[in-house]
């Protein structure tokens, strides 16, 4: 069996808002986009379509599991609606079942990095999973043998990239209200280095196939990393992004096989200023006869008619109307 473990939160919840205001430490954390600015935790529903990508093209996975801070999507009605004969299982895991123990003194977590490094400890995870962003789908049928080989392998999706030409691009990169914006790259180049490696894989914005006793192994042999990576309520620059940090790990053991990820991906991001960029978008996906994966990164910033056309596509892809409000 193999599950897929996503993490969501509504940030439009008035409580989380007020918890999260309560943690500020004065470092303006909650006015950096990268850190903790409000645009991190807006989302307009995109779980439903993440959902339902997983139920209508991975027939293979037993169990979705989806991380969160005391909150519910409520997906039933939706997943009765359009899937009635899912036999998927969708459990809720909180945040504090994940930081017990010792670990229960950096709670509460406004921070991805740190709620992804310990999802390898959800109770009952399946040793090869994937994970996902509640903002990720899948975009055609896919098979268990496209993400995980016979002998055990992961299969990732991207191009190698170098670690020390990210920290001269990070050492050149200007200050934006005097703080130095902390990158994706960066917090994979984080990942390499903690493993003594000076190239990273650059994923693009895609499900991640990965497994459990690996990164739980190594995590269980250096705690010291993993608490160091986990104690941070807001985003740190000293943080590594855990799926890259494993991609490396899994390279040094050979469970690992890398192809190219071209013509395999869409990534969507809308956003003022970008004359019919939805339009344009949607030919290049629909130009990919190899697709299999997507991200929508700010459906949010959208505006009414990139959101409906981007729902339209989706929804003929999924064979579900978005537009439908009653669902």
């Amino acid at each position: 069996m193999v599950d897929v473990v996503m993490t969501w939160v509504n940030g439009n919840d008035p409580v989380l808002r007020a918890e999260r205001q309560q943690y500020l430490t004065g470092k303006r954390e909650d006015t950096l986009a990268d850190i903790a600015g409000p645009q991190r935790f807006l989302q307009a529903d995109e779980i439903r379509f993440s959902v339902a990508s997983i139920l209508r093209f991975a027939p293979f996975v037993g169990r979705i599991f989806i991380v969160t801070n005391r909150q519910d999507p409520q997906l039933g009605d939706f997943i009765r609606k359009y899937f009635p004969e899912s036999r998927v299982e969708i459990r809720i895991i909180d945040q504090n079942t994940l930081f017990r123990g010792s670990l229960e003194r950096h709670t509460p977590v406004f921070n991805s990095i740190s709620v992804e490094t310990v999802i390898c400890r959800i109770p009952g995870l399946s040793d090869r999973f994937i994970y996902m962003n509640d903002d990720f789908f899948f975009t055609a049928p896919i098979e268990e043998k496209d993400l995980f080989t016979p002998d055990g392998k992961v299969i990732c999706y991207a191009d190698r990239y170098s670690v020390p030409f990210v920290r001269i691009q990070r050492f050149l990169k200007p200050k934006k209200k005097g703080h130095k914006p902390f990158g994706y790259k960066d917090s994979l180049a984080n990942g390499a280095r903690a493993l003594g490696s000076n190239h990273f894989w650059l994923m693009p914005h895609e499900p991640h196939p990965l497994r459990k006793d690996i990164l739980c192994t190594w995590f269980d042999a250096h705690p010291d990393v993993e608490e160091k990576n986990l104690a941070h309520r807001f985003r740190d620059e000293s943080q590594f992004n855990v799926q890259g940090f494993f991609y490396v790990l899994a390279e040094q053991l050979g469970k690992a096989e890398f192809r190219s990820p071209k013509g395999r991906t869409v990534f969507f991001k809308p956003g003022k200023g970008r004359k019919n960029y939805m339009e344009r978008k949607l030919r290049e996906a629909e130009g990919k006869a190899a697709l299999m994966f997507g991200c929508m990164n700010s459906l949010p910033e959208a505006s009414d008619k990139e959101r409906a056309l981007f729902l339209d596509w989706i929804g003929k892809r999924l064979g579900i109307d978005f537009t439908d409000t009653a669902q």
